[in-house]
């Protein structure tokens, strides 16, 4: 079954987040999070409470969602994203045909 995170539950991060002084990062993960519908209402929120987001980012997403790497530069998240190695034949023996090229453009985006 798929796990997303309902609307309620987003409010009430924002709300948790907004009343707890010592929060400065929001740490966004899970999957391909770009993807989920609250992502970029969270994104926009937590940075107008001035907060830093981060973006665990599978690069592949970034094709498929052709203002993902827009969105992440206008709002300044930052983006952490890995590779298991820096040769594309072993990142494709273990992640598939097409995903070294494939990450590297979104990196490149």
């Amino acid at each position: 079954s798929k796990e997303t995170m309902p609307k309620t539950v987003a409010d009430r991060l924002v709300k948790l987040s907004q009343s707890e002084n010592d929060i400065s990062t929001v740490d966004i993960t899970g999957g391909a999070p770009e993807m989920h519908k609250q992502f970029r209402p969270l994104v926009r929120k937590f940075k107008e409470m001035g907060l830093n987001v981060i973006d665990r980012c599978n690069l592949t997403i970034l094709e498929q969602i052709p203002d993902a790497a827009n969105f992440l530069a206008e709002n300044k998240v930052k983006v952490v994203a890995s590779l298991p190695c820096y040769t594309a034949d072993n990142v494709e023996a273990q992640r598939g045909d097409g995903v070294f090229d494939s990450s590297i453009a979104g990196l490149q985006q």
